[in-house]
């Protein structure tokens, strides 16, 4: 049941691919939950909870609840939540989901930067005696807002018994790399933001990327592929993750937005989510269809003029310039170049 909005209160905008990306959060949680029903005790770790509610911003009429509510919502439930938020909006948000869960305590906003509170929030948990316990992690922040030491220690929580890590799900915001790197900035490269890149990474090994491509070695598109090949490459190196799953979304002309990576130790997440992203892929594809459907029939609407084409047909004619991929097998390679910068580092 939606929850009535307050007076002056609106709900975030987003593109459809934010809603692919929740509704591909909310296929795989209670997978996840059922999967690990003999453990009794379950974790879910939201890093940037963000809204409650949200809206799409090309149909105000299409809302849709962010992922506190999804995996609260999870059946089987999980056993402890923790969402994690920044000032205003952590108090809003608590507010919101007292409202809805009047009577449930598993969860828990934290209010500051996660990069900072991560700690305090794990210690607590071992405290009670959950490191064992199966944890889900998404990572969703709006911007390049997570560190890697942030990153490494989910991945190092659960104690020496537990025969898997955290699974993590985590938005790398690929595209917004070469700005902050200062590949569209006539300046030149500015240090203040591209430290947020390092440490991204952990380390100074993206540069070696950036140089290549700012001296024209590299397309945009391999540039963007060998970013995400280094974020996988250290998931399963460094983190020690057995297994990475990718999916890269795209907007309304199916250029690239951001890819989602997904971590796991475990067969039956590497399957489930195998599945959850070629579903997301599908979804994508026709909402892109259904939206340029609409705008082209808007158009001729203005025009006084009555759609020649349908659904299937217009997807079919002005096909995206480009679309997702998702990589389902396979470890992340690296060039001999990059792999010598990251000895290096």
């Amino acid at each position: 049941m939606r929850r009535p909005l307050q007076n002056g209160e609106r709900p975030r905008s987003w593109g459809f691919w934010t809603e692919v990306k929740l509704d591909a959060l909310g296929r795989y949680l209670p997978q996840f939950t059922r999967a690990s029903r003999r453990a009794q005790a379950t974790l879910y770790l939201d890093l940037f909870a963000g809204s409650v509610d949200n809206v799409r911003r090309d149909d105000e009429g299409r809302q849709f609840f962010g992922s506190t509510v999804r995996a609260l919502d999870t059946e089987p439930g999980f056993t402890r939540l923790r969402f994690f938020e920044l000032g205003p909006n952590a108090d809003r948000l608590r507010q919101q989901l007292r409202d809805r869960y009047p009577d449930d305590d598993r969860f828990d906003v934290i209010n500051g930067d996660c990069n900072k509170e991560i700690a305090g929030c794990l210690s607590g948990l071992s405290d009670d005696g959950l490191d064992w316990a199966p944890t889900f992690c998404f990572v969703d922040p709006d911007g390049l807002d997570v560190d890697w030491p942030t990153l490494r220690a989910l991945a190092q929580f659960k104690n020496s018994s537990a025969r898997t890590k955290a699974e993590m799900l985590i938005l790398l915001p690929h595209t917004s790399i070469p700005r902050l790197a200062g590949w569209d900035n006539a300046m030149g490269v500015d240090d203040r933001l591209s430290a947020k890149i390092t440490s991204l990474f952990g380390a100074d090994s993206w540069r070696a990327i950036d140089d290549r491509r700012q001296s024209n070695d590299l397309t945009a598109s391999e540039a963007r592929h060998l970013y995400l090949s280094l974020f996988r490459f250290k998931l399963e190196r460094e983190l020690g993750y057995r297994k990475t799953l990718t999916i890269e979304m795209g907007n309304e002309q199916g250029i690239p937005v951001y890819v989602l990576v997904f971590a796991t130790d475990h067969p039956a997440g590497d399957r489930i989510m195998s599945s959850v992203f070629r579903q997301a892929r599908e979804q994508s594809a026709e909402y892109r269809a259904e939206l340029r459907e609409r705008r082209q029939r808007e158009r001729d609407e203005r025009a006084g003029l009555q759609s020649l084409f349908g659904a299937d047909e217009l997807a079919e004619e002005a096909a995206p310039v480009y679309m997702e991929t998702t990589e389902l097998s396979g470890s992340a390679e690296l060039p001999d170049w990059l792999l010598h910068r990251i000895e290096r580092d």
